[in-house]
């Protein structure tokens, strides 16, 4: 556990300081990064957040973070391993002694880095699937027939994966189902075939999370029906 000295500021007349407790350096971290509400890898927000090196005295100052354009501010000035003492200090609260520790200075480095390339986990359009490859990390391009197995070899261990069937596999045999309807005849037994292959191919719709008109769009290109 790790506790957390700042200063949140406005301006000399209204300013306040904050004691936060977080389990670990990467908890303190996700926390300064989610008070951001601006791009802060660009060129005119990049200022708003800021690391100091910590590779020498000078260079040990507060952690700066400004969540946006003309607020308030977070000074973090110390922090407090509840194990090993204080980890770092830019002198405000230990009468103006300075100290970083190494893994500070690597996770302040880390930070930093963070900062210039930052990356979030963005939902895929379809569960289960990455773009227009399949679960088996095959390009749908060069995806045969021999693609429609139930499960996938795993090449690190050579275990099988249950339930690892591509989704472009779960379309195009939608799109064949769907295919092998329409008799469009009045006897009792073509309306009947109808009748099964419409309960089939909503089951199947409901059951994968499809829509029909995904799967007629893909036919265009890869000849489902065949």
């Amino acid at each position: 556990m790790i506790t957390v000295r700042m200063i949140q500021y406005w301006n000399d007349y209204h300013k306040k300081e904050l004691r936060e407790q977080f389990r670990d350096l990467k908890e303190l971290e996700d926390w300064i990064f989610g008070q951001m509400r601006v791009d802060y890898s660009s060129e005119h927000g990049r200022n708003l957040l800021s690391f100091p090196k910590c590779d020498t005295e000078y260079w040990i100052y507060e952690i700066s973070v400004r969540p946006e354009y003309g607020g308030y501010v977070y000074w973090i000035k110390l922090i407090e391993d509840s194990d090993m003492g204080i980890v770092f200090s830019d002198g405000t609260f230990t009468a103006g002694q300075k100290h970083c520790t190494r893994a500070v200075r690597e996770w302040l480095a880390g930070c930093e880095a963070r900062k210039r390339n930052p990356t979030f986990h963005f939902a895929e359009d379809e569960a289960g699937a990455k773009g227009d490859s399949d679960s088996c990390g095959q390009d749908v391009e060069k995806c045969t027939r021999s693609c429609a197995v139930s499960h996938c070899r795993n090449t690190e261990n050579g275990d099988s994966k249950d339930s690892c069937i591509s989704g472009f596999v779960v379309k195009r045999a939608i799109g064949r189902i769907h295919g092998a309807g329409g008799c469009d005849a009045e006897d009792e037994y073509a309306k009947g075939y109808d009748d099964g292959i419409a309960v089939a191919l909503d089951i199947l719709l409901k059951e994968t999370g499809y829509c029909l008109d995904d799967v007629l769009e893909m036919d265009e290109h890869y000849s489902l029906k065949q």
